[in-house]
Parts: C-alpha cells; sequence; structure tokens
C-alpha cells in the first residue's frame, strides 16, 4: 500500500497558518482511493512568513498534530480499496457499446 498526502490549501489569519486542506492518497497498484479534509492547528503557526512556507514544512506540521488520525485515515482507505476489490460497479441497465479507435 502506498500513501500520498498533499497540501492543497492554507487557512491565513494574517498573522499565522491557521489551518492546511489535505489530500490523502491510497494506491494498492491496481486502485487509487483518496480523502481530503481541513485540519486546523492546535497551535497557530507564525515562525515562518506565509509567503515562504513551504509544502514540506505544512506536512511536517500536519503529522505531528494528525499523528493517530493519519493512521485511522489510512485504515479507511485500506478498507476502501478491499471494497473495490470484492464489489462491483456499473449500470446492469445499460448495454456495454463498441467504440472505436481511430487514430487521427
Amino acid at each position: 500500500m502506498n500513501y500520498e498526502l498533499k497540501i492543497t490549501n492554507l487557512i491565513h489569519d494574517g498573522k499565522a497558518i491557521v489551518a492546511t486542506d489535505y489530500l490523502m492518497i491510497g494506491s494498492d497498484g491496481e486502485n487509487t482511493v483518496e480523502t481530503q479534509g481541513r485540519l486546523y492547528f492546535s497551535q497557530p503557526h507564525d515562525e515562518i512568513a506565509f509567503e515562504e512556507t513551504e509544502e514540506r514544512l505544512i506536512l511536517r506540521w500536519l503529522e505531528e498534530d494528525m499523528q493517530e488520525s493519519l493512521n485511522a485515515i489510512k485504515l479507511n482507505l485500506e478498507n476502501q480499496l478491499q471494497a473495490l476489490k470484492s464489489t462491483k460497479s456499473g449500470l446492469p441497465w445499460v448495454k456495454p457499446t463498441f467504440k472505436p479507435n481511430i487514430g487521427i
């Protein structure tokens, strides 16, 4: 199982970074699932100017604040991937159609 954590947005109150939006992606090589969320930091971060902030720093703060929650999120992604392996999806009343591949 591979996981990737991305920062999708930062919330800044003019003095400090107070929250972040994130995207967690889980993949088993065959299927990929994802979830997103928002974390309000336990303490606002004003130790670096907003303009100088880098994603790796925000990821470190997020991981520090969400240690236990990240494990629960990963478990949920694993469960979703397992469900994809044991279930089928689609619309049974829609018949497959032939789609020719015409190179241009």
